[in-house]
């Protein structure tokens, strides 16, 4: 599936909703958000912009967000300067509400808030900082059970704040990984 993923070019079924400002695509998990190697256009902007061109439409594509590469789901990117004007203004103002829905093991809560302040960790991963780390960074998630069985929770998730890899980071801190 992964080796499919990375090779494979653009899947029409993957554009949910397409107009002049804007388009939203679902991400699958194994796709690059953002080109990490200009010489390996395997991510989704390069694949969708080639798509674009294939199809005779402008390929124009302005990313205002990103998931992780093993990350699947919604991600809207702009197709016009009115769109990405628009759309910067909006991420900016937090505007946009993001959520998310993670499998973890041993979440015991209905409802909690996580509070945290986070850092880059000695293995390039982000990590809950300890306390008076200066370089950290505050994050807040808002967490609602939707489901559990056994010890696997379904587990809804608003991210106040956008640190990098802060979902996974809090809730491996909270004892309940991803």
């Amino acid at each position: 599936m992964l080796r499919e993923v990375l090779f494979r070019g653009w899947d029409p079924a993957w554009i949910v909703h397409q107009d002049e400002h804007i388009i939203v695509v679902d991400k699958p998990a194994g796709m690059a958000s953002q080109a990490a190697d200009p010489a390996l256009p395997f991510d989704l902007p390069s694949r969708l912009s080639r798509f674009l061109n294939d199809h005779g439409e402008p390929s124009h594509l302005g990313v205002h967000q990103r998931l992780d590469q093993e990350t699947s789901g919604l991600i809207v990117l702009s197709r016009s300067r009115e769109g990405a004007a628009t759309l910067a203004k909006q991420m900016e103002a937090r505007e946009v509400e993001k959520t998310y829905l993670a499998c973890v093991i041993g979440w015991a809560k209905d409802r909690a808030t996580l509070r945290d302040d986070l850092v880059m960790g000695d293995a390039g991963r982000t990590v809950v900082a300890r306390p008076n780390d200066r370089r950290a960074k505050p994050a807040t998630t808002k967490v609602k059970l939707l489901a559990r069985v056994k010890d696997r929770s379904l587990l809804d998730l608003s991210l106040e704040t956008g640190r990098t890899h802060q979902a996974r980071a809090q809730l491996a801190h909270a004892r309940a990984p991803i």
